[in-house]
């Protein structure tokens, strides 16, 4: 799924910034780096059901979990869905240690 470019100016920018202040990982960062992320930043919205990214493809993104949860499956060889193998629930963060090592999304 590509991720959409969201307005990021006035009341969408300060509403994004209160989200993100509130997100562990953002935890004490200044205002101005805030407002730095949230202009250059992406907002996906997933319906359910929808894949946020398949096992092997490259890992370019990292991912905050501002609302929701995302299950996390593991497929099987040529499908598209399989077993749970856990949750991540908001707020939250992944992708990270992929996009650090250069390592392509598993599960």
């Amino acid at each position: 799924m590509e991720p959409q470019r969201a307005p990021r100016e006035g009341i969408h920018l300060n509403a994004l910034i209160q989200r993100l202040e509130a997100h562990p990982l953002f935890e004490g960062l200044e205002h101005p780096l805030l407002e730095h992320i949230g202009r250059h930043s992406f907002e996906v919205h997933l319906a359910p059901g929808d894949v946020l990214y398949s096992s092997g493809t490259t890992a370019d993104r990292i991912y905050v979990l501002l609302s929701g949860a995302l299950q996390i499956e593991y497929p099987r060889r040529r499908q598209s869905r399989g077993p749970v193998i856990g949750i991540f629930a908001s707020p939250n963060f992944l992708g990270e240690s992929q996009v650090l090592s250069g390592v392509p999304w598993s599960g």
